[in-house]
């Protein structure tokens, strides 16, 4: 994984156009949770977060909380 910080940014940045960016923060065996998916897979990851920007006006991630440990890495946010 990349920095963390890199990767707190591009969640608070993200647009539609830098979801590509996503292969620089996300092993292709990724395991995602959230309190609506439960994946493993960069590219199911990816089809998550394209029907967020296709469903939604202006999504956004504020982050609150990051731990990293041993190439892993947890993030909690607020979703707008």
């Amino acid at each position: 994984m990349n920095n963390l910080k890199e990767l707190k940014i591009w969640y608070e940045k993200l647009k539609e156009g830098s979801l590509d960016e996503m292969d620089f923060f996300y092993d292709e065996n990724v395991f995602f949770k959230d309190p609506f998916n439960e994946i493993e897979g960069r590219d199911k990851l990816m089809k998550i977060f394209a029907h967020m920007f296709e469903t939604l006006e202006k999504p956004q991630f504020v982050i609150l909380d990051t731990i990293e440990n041993s190439g892993s890495a947890f993030l909690t946010w607020d979703f707008f």
